[in-house]
């Protein structure tokens, strides 16, 4: 995502952390909520007024019945599916005929989500003495709005007033937004190259199951080196205000296994997903039946959280049937395998997933197949 890579972003950066600490403590939520208003304008145009429409219409929700909380919840979600999955459930309808073809809204997918917890953590008493202000500050983060981590109003709103300008704040952050910028332009992009080859159905069926394999290699440490560089920007950049954003990433490729990985991999994510489907739906249950039913519930909605096509479901779907074991293995109390076996294992599965989140379903399987049946 160039956005975060340019020298746009870098002086839109510091001509706002200067902003932020210049203006009195009461007035830092308004300085938040403007220049993501302002960032998310320049990069996304009108929808910013579909973001400002539902983070005022969901304020106020909080505060009314439980039927206008489910009707909020809903709408949240449908806003989602409209946007980003019409084509994918609804093909076969005309949506051109009646209505104008819309790109999908930049970040909708991560704000999505806030929008979600916040309705529910507010409506449980989670939230203390919500502002508008804070609430648009809290919606609006520019380092995060767009790429994540997907954050909780009650860590982040506390830190806008209580920041306070340090030479450790603006090392740390510069940092490790330098780090991102590495992982970026020089370590993932460079991977990019090497693998987007595999895509190309012509390519697999003519190269040799090394060669497969190696580019494979290639993409996995690639996806890690690219989402895990913006996490580094977001964080960065955040730290510069004296905010601190949720951890994103802790070495998921040292997993010992399956689920090891999901609490290393995309955390904030991940707790969400447990937060509010995983435990909703009932969590593990002694029944081992129930919890493989919710594991796949869940991690079909992850694919396609991360992906509007059949493919992102599949590997949503491979993910379930390897938690699935991992479930079935644990509950039979079987022994651990060793780290020196299990380290490589799980990121021989991760790995070997990320075929169908590189290609559409068929030219994933074809990479498969070319892997296991040269």
């Amino acid at each position: 995502m160039v956005i975060f890579t340019s020298w746009e972003y870098l002086a839109f950066l510091a001509l706002s952390v200067i902003i932020f600490y210049s203006v009195k403590h009461s007035w830092r939520p308004f300085v938040l909520a403007l220049t993501g208003i302002i960032f998310y304008t320049y990069h996304a145009g009108l929808y910013v007024f579909l973001i400002i429409l539902e983070a005022r219409a969901y304020f106020l929700a909080k505060y009314k019945t439980r039927y206008l909380f489910f009707i909020s919840i809903i709408i949240s979600a449908t806003i989602l599916v409209y946007f980003k999955y019409k084509q994918l459930f609804f093909g076969f309808v005309q949506w051109d005929a009646f209505l104008p073809t819309a790109a999908i809204p930049l970040g909708i997918s991560f704000f999505t989500f806030e929008f979600i917890h916040y309705l529910v953590d507010g409506s449980k008493g989670k939230i203390d003495n919500p502002t508008l202000k804070d609430h648009f500050a809290f919606i609006f983060f520019f380092p995060s709005m767009i790429a994540g981590p997907i954050k909780r109003y009650q860590q982040f709103v506390p830190q806008i007033s209580n920041a306070v300008f340090s030479l450790d704040n603006v090392f740390n952050g510069t940092f490790r937004i330098i780090i991102g910028f590495f992982k970026k332009i020089v370590i993932a992009d460079t991977l990019a190259l090497f693998s987007a080859s595999l895509t190309n159905p012509q390519f697999v069926s003519a190269a040799d199951p090394l060669d497969i394999t190696l580019r494979l290699l290639a993409f996995s440490f690639k996806i890690y080196m690219d989402f895990s560089a913006y996490s580094d920007i977001a964080l960065g950049s955040a730290a510069l205000f004296g905010i601190y954003l949720p951890e994103n990433f802790n070495w998921p490729y040292l997993s010992r296994n399956i689920a090891d990985f999901w609490k290393r991999w995309h955390i904030s994510l991940t707790s969400w997903f447990i937060d509010y489907i995983y435990k909703p739906l009932g969590g593990s249950r002694k029944i081992i039946s129930i919890t493989i039913l919710n594991v796949f519930i869940v991690m079909s909605i992850s694919g396609l959280w991360h992906g509007a096509s059949w493919n992102f479901l599949i590997w949503g779907l491979y993910h379930a049937f390897f938690l699935a074991l991992y479930h079935f293995y644990k509950r039979f109390n079987m022994p651990s395998f060793p780290r020196i076996i299990s380290v490589p294992l799980t990121f021989i599965i991760v790995t070997l997933g990320w075929t169908f989140f590189l290609a559409p379903w068929d030219v994933a399987l074809l990479i498969l197949t070319k892997i296991f049946f040269f």
